[in-house]
């Protein structure tokens, strides 16, 4: 596994967010146009209503799938992480790829130098690019 595949996850996740908050813009503007215009939600709505729906459904499919991928590569990586023997570095690559924390925050974590830290890293990584 290389530095870049345990990275896709962290892209997922904030491609993800941009999707729902996109969602969610589209929503609010659909909402409050609805309001102002006095006109209530129903499923069979004018043309521009029409469009925010497709539209919506749309963006909701492609984050159900981008939640699909990001499962997937969460799996891959946990799979990683599980072969690593040692718990110290299990935990540093677990703090810095499934709950995607700052450097600086896993060494005070582990109670390790950040020299210390990014060597472990470094280590493990490259015996799977050899193993690989």
């Amino acid at each position: 596994m290389t530095k870049e595949e345990l990275s896709r996850y962290y892209y997922l996740k904030k491609e993800i967010k941009q999707i729902e908050e996109r969602i969610k813009e589209i929503d609010d503007t659909f909402l409050s146009a609805n309001r102002i215009n006095g006109m209530r939600y129903e499923k069979r709505l004018s043309n521009p209503q029409e469009q925010r729906m497709i539209l919506i459904e749309k963006y909701d499919k492609r984050l159900e799938e981008k939640k699909d991928e990001a499962l997937k590569e969460l799996m891959k990586i946990e799979d990683f992480i599980d072969s690593i023997n040692d718990p110290e570095i299990r935990m540093i690559f677990r703090y810095r790829y499934i709950e995607l924390m700052e450097w600086n925050k896993i060494v005070m974590l582990v109670h390790m130098s950040e020299r210390t830290v990014y060597r472990k890293h470094r280590e493990i990584l490259n015996m799977a690019v050899h193993v690989s």
